[in-house]
């Protein structure tokens, strides 16, 4: 029964009907986590009832379904990890990894990364001269390049963790002149 489920999700993993179906997805950076949300829910599912399902024809039916509950229902886990928290967000390329950034963090990067040494030099003593918890957060920021990847190892809300950088981004603004 588990090489029958494990045959059945990779036949549909590389089906071409699948990858229509995500690719009519309007947020095209986010197919590939679609596409993993999905897996990881007919991987959560029993064996034999996967294997039902493909052989009573209804596989396909179950995973468009799916599909347009996780892209659709603003009370998906897809919605509210990976839509709702950045419907802002674009697709960066850094250090040969994707990552998906809004306006602001590409901007706060891109200061960062044409700022003079010396200036970085000033950066990181005003970094160390706040407050523990903003310059814990801001760290991590720095460590990671995105609010959604801190936010996630910290379990704090992206809210909460956009603030601090945000206000910390402020602070080294008007302290670097």
């Amino acid at each position: 029964m588990q090489k029958q489920r494990d045959q059945i999700l990779t036949d549909l993993f590389r089906s071409k009907d699948l990858a229509n179906c995500i690719a009519k997805m309007e947020h095209r950076h986010l197919h590939d986590e679609l596409k993993s949300e999905l897996f990881l829910v007919l991987s959560e599912l029993p064996c034999d009832k996967l294997v039902e399902m493909k052989e009573q024809g209804w596989l396909n039916y179950y995973v468009f379904r799916t599909i347009s509950n996780m892209v659709n229902s603003s009370t998906s886990r897809f919605y509210k990890v990976f839509r709702q928290s950045g419907l802002n967000t674009y697709p960066v390329e850094y250090c040969g990894h994707t990552s998906f950034e809004k306006p602001e963090e590409i901007e706060l990067r891109k200061e960062l990364e044409v700022r003079e040494e010396s200036d970085i030099e000033e950066m990181k003593e005003i970094i160390e001269g706040l407050y523990w918890y903003d310059k814990a957060i801001m760290k991590l920021y720095l460590k990671h390049n995105s609010i959604r990847k801190v936010a996630q190892q910290l379990e704090i809300p992206p809210s909460s963790i956009h603030e601090t950088v945000t206000r910390c981004k402020q602070i080294i603004r008007n302290q670097l002149g």
